[in-house]
């Protein structure tokens, strides 16, 4: 009897085992914050929302067109280039998280007012992380677009069937009553299910194999058209840089120039009132004094020669 209550028991514990590794094979679903099921886990990252100084004049860019792209506004609102496009970029982004779809960077909506940063706002941020935040938006975007354009095949529950137990009757004896074994089909206990994936034909396959290539592809032509766009702007910022040198070297060269005018002017200035050499002369006391002299004793001996030939000329008519 025990042997028989034994072997009865293993198929019922055999079943209830398999049926609740059924169960707990179930997908999993991942709820959000409201309730919603989501298909794929989705990750936010901690944007410092940077407010305004209320004395700022608030300017507004907008709506945008469906052919706008966030880089192509962020270069033409620059407001310096004294800072990179990154950095307009993420300003633009901070002050309108409402005009991005799923706030993501990439994701610009058509028909959006954008408001535009001040040049003090555009420096508080800075081109790394401009660079990090849109390298990790462009990451969950590929992810999203991925999990979109795979559809998963619904999960089916494998139905598994109680096992048939089949117990003969028992046959009257003259000794005792005898009972036949309990015959047990291992098929009925747990069908395997066939996925759907096994029926699908060849060309299904293909499709998914070109589908999934393509994905591939354009993900690695967003990759190296973001990695051109960074050496665009990192070109673009040199490009800006050379021409603040030679600003920088052109007005120097125009204060030298003033420098050597001014200097030519104060020369000028100079050798213009600069004395002469009668002011040189008469500046000198004993130098006058000296020209005044020589006029007086010519003048005397002159004179005294006159005297004294008038002397000699009226000796003789007096005799």
């Amino acid at each position: 009897m025990r042997r028989f209550l034994q072997r009865l028991l293993m198929p019922i514990a055999l079943v209830a085992v398999t049926q609740t590794t059924i169960v707990s094979a179930e997908s999993i679903r991942l709820t959000g914050p409201n309730g919603e099921i989501q298909s794929s886990p989705q990750f936010s990252e901690q944007i410092t929302r940077r407010t305004s100084v209320a004395s700022e004049p608030s300017r507004f860019y907008g709506p945008t067109s469906g052919q706008e792209t966030l880089w192509a506004v962020a270069s033409r609102l620059r407001p310096s280039n004294q800072v990179s496009v990154q950095q307009t970029l993420l300003a633009i982004y901070q002050l309108n998280p409402q005009a991005f779809e799923n706030q993501n960077i990439h994701t610009l909506l058509p028909g959006s007012t954008l408001r535009i940063p001040s040049l003090a706002q555009t420096r508080s941020v800075s081109t790394d992380e401009a660079v990090r935040i849109m390298d990790l938006h462009q990451a969950r975007l590929d992810g999203t677009n991925a999990a979109a354009n795979t559809t998963p095949a619904p999960a089916t529950k494998p139905l598994a069937t109680k096992p048939k137990v089949t117990e003969s009757q028992p046959q009257p004896s003259s000794a005792n009553k005898v009972t036949t074994k309990p015959e047990i089909t291992t098929s009925e206990i747990a069908k395997p299910v066939i996925s759907e994936s096994a029926t699908k034909p060849p060309q299904v396959d293909n499709l998914e194999k070109e589908l999934a290539s393509s994905e591939s592809e354009m993900t690695a032509l967003e990759e190296k058209n973001h990695r051109l766009r960074l050496m665009l702007a990192e070109v673009q910022t040199e490009v800006d840089g050379l021409k603040q040198e030679l600003g920088d070297e052109s007005r120097i060269r125009s204060e030298v120039e003033k420098l050597l005018e001014a200097e030519r002017l104060r020369l000028a200035e100079e050798q213009r009132n600069a004395p002469s050499m009668m002011d040189k002369i008469l500046s000198n006391g004993w130098m006058v004094a000296g020209l005044a002299i020589v006029p007086a004793l010519l003048i005397g001996l002159i004179i005294t020669l006159l005297i004294g030939r008038r002397k000699s000329d009226a000796a003789p008519a007096a005799a």
